[in-house]
C-alpha cells in the first residue's frame, strides 16, 4: 500500500481526546502495510525499543530533555542534587523546564500529567514537520496514538483505587512498634 494512502486512512487523533483506533489495531495495520526500516521503526516506538532511526533518536532526546527537567524540578522541591537523576544526551530547552514547572503548579497529579503530556504531544508534532504524508507524520503518528492509550489508563477513579489499595498495604519493616 502507498504511504500516502495508509497514512490517510488512519483515523485522526487529536490531544485529550480517546482515540478511534487502538494501539493493537495500529500495529495490525503497520504490519499489514508497511515493512522494511519503517515498521522496524513504529513497532521500536510503540514497544519503547532501541533504536537508531534519526526520528527517534530525536524523539528520545526530547524525552530525555523532559525527564531531565522533571528531575530537577523534583529535586528542587525536595531541597536535594538533581544530579544523580539526570541522563546525558537530553535536550536541555528553556520552553521545555518552563513547561514543567507550569505542568508542576498543576493542583493534582493526573492534571500535572495531562500538562506533561501535551509537551509531549507538541514535542511529536513539531519533530513530525509540516509535510502532510511522510514516514515522520507516522512516526509522529505513532507517539501520539501511545499518549492517548496511556491517558486513557489514567483517570481519577482508578488513581483513588490504586491509593486506597496501597492505603491498605502494611507498613514497610513488617513488624509492630510496641
Amino acid at each position: 500500500m502507498n504511504l500516502d494512502y495508509f497514512i490517510s486512512s488512519l483515523p485522526a487523533l487529536l490531544p485529550e481526546q480517546p482515540s478511534a483506533i487502538t494501539l493493537e489495531e495500529f500495529r495490525a495495520a503497520c504490519t499489514e502495510h508497511l515493512s522494511g526500516s519503517l515498521l522496524a521503526a513504529v513497532e521500536a516506538l510503540l514497544d519503547d525499543q532501541p533504536s537508531t532511526h534519526p526520528f527517534i533518536t530525536a524523539w528520545r532526546r526530547h524525552e530525555t530533555g523532559l525527564r531531565n527537567a522533571i528531575a530537577r524540578r523534583r529535586a528542587a522541591r525536595l531541597g536535594t542534587d538533581a544530579r544523580p537523576w539526570i541522563r546525558p544526551d537530553g535536550l536541555d530547552e528553556t520552553e521545555t523546564a518552563r513547561g514543567v514547572a507550569a505542568a508542576f503548579e498543576q493542583p493534582d497529579p493526573l492534571q500535572r500529567e495531562r500538562a506533561l503530556d501535551r509537551i509531549r504531544w507538541k514535542a511529536a508534532e513539531e519533530l513530525q514537520g509540516i509535510q502532510p504524508l511522510t514516514a515522520r507524520v507516522l512516526l509522529a503518528y505513532a507517539i501520539k496514538l501511545r499518549l492517548l492509550a496511556r491517558r486513557q489508563k489514567l483517570d481519577a477513579a482508578t488513581g483513588r483505587q490504586r491509593l486506597e489499595t496501597l492505603a491498605t498495604l502494611p507498613a514497610a519493616g513488617g513488624g509492630s512498634q510496641e
